[in-house]
């Protein structure tokens, strides 16, 4: 008998992943909201500063048809892993750092067999810093923001469930041209930031 259960498992996976639900096209609005994680990769410079940390992924969209205005958050609190000065003064270790990302760009979707979408994109970087133990440390810092342009792609699979509602999963790369050395001299530009989460969409 649980032989029979695991092999009914595993036949109805590739079902589910790849036959499943007819295929739909959104000729309306749709709202769609994100959450996963990210890791970035940046410069050596940037890296000996900060490291390749995670940062926490809000994905937001609001699209027609194919195309989409999509906004990433990814919020994070990371320790420097060594000194920099800002303003001639030095910003310690055991500062918590918020090193926070806001992304903002217009996609369009291409559909793809058993409902998986590309979406390649280009868009707006902001990247702010803000100390927030700064009472503890002794000292306010006015770090400088970077911005910059985003050029990525993001690949999704959709499991529709009826009545305009779905829910999916998303992977997205992206590199990004973004002058870190705005915010200090020892700072190498650019890096590349890799995604992943589930997602809900509504129409």
């Amino acid at each position: 008998m649980e032989k029979t259960k695991l092999l009914l498992l595993i036949l109805l996976l590739p079902v589910v992943a790849f036959s499943q639900f007819q295929e739909r096209k959104e000729e309306n609005w749709k709202f769609k909201l994100g959450f996963g994680t990210s890791t970035n990769y940046y410069q050596v410079k940037t890296t000996e500063w900060i490291g390749n940390h995670k940062s926490k992924v809000i994905f937001i969209t609001l699209g027609k048809r194919n195309f989409n205005i999509n906004v990433l958050f990814k919020p994070q609190t990371v320790n420097p892993l060594k000194g920099l000065n800002f303003d001639g003064v030095p910003l310690p270790q055991q500062a918590e750092l918020n090193p926070i990302k806001l992304e903002m760009n217009l996609g369009y979707e291409y559909e793809m067999i058993y409902n998986f979408r590309i979406e390649p994109y280009l868009g707006y970087l902001n990247q702010s810093f803000t100390v927030i133990n700064e009472e503890e440390i002794g000292h306010t810092y006015n770090i400088k923001s970077a911005n910059g342009l985003t050029i990525g792609v993001n690949l999704f699979k959709y499991i529709y469930f009826g009545r305009g509602f779905s829910l999916g999963a998303f992977v997205n790369g992206n590199g990004n041209l973004i002058n870190f050395q705005n915010v200090n001299p020892d700072l190498g530009n650019n890096y590349f930031a890799l995604s992943f989460g589930l997602l809900f969409m509504g129409i």
